[in-house]
């Protein structure tokens, strides 16, 4: 298994910051992951489909 290294940012949902990302992407609940500025999606993703799309960047 390939070791991925990321560099994550937690934003609160109830801030300001995070209640404009969760419009933007249209979040419909947390946690919402965004990865380059894409969402990845939201709420309880599983392990597999996340590996899978880190795998294809």
């Amino acid at each position: 298994m390939a070791q991925i290294f990321l560099v994550i940012e937690e934003v609160e949902l109830a801030s300001a910051q995070g209640r404009e990302l969760a419009v933007r992407y249209d979040v419909a609940f947390a946690p919402g992951i965004l990865l380059d500025g894409k969402l990845l999606g939201f709420g309880r993703l599983s392990e597999k489909r996340l590996r899978w799309r880190l795998a294809k960047k």
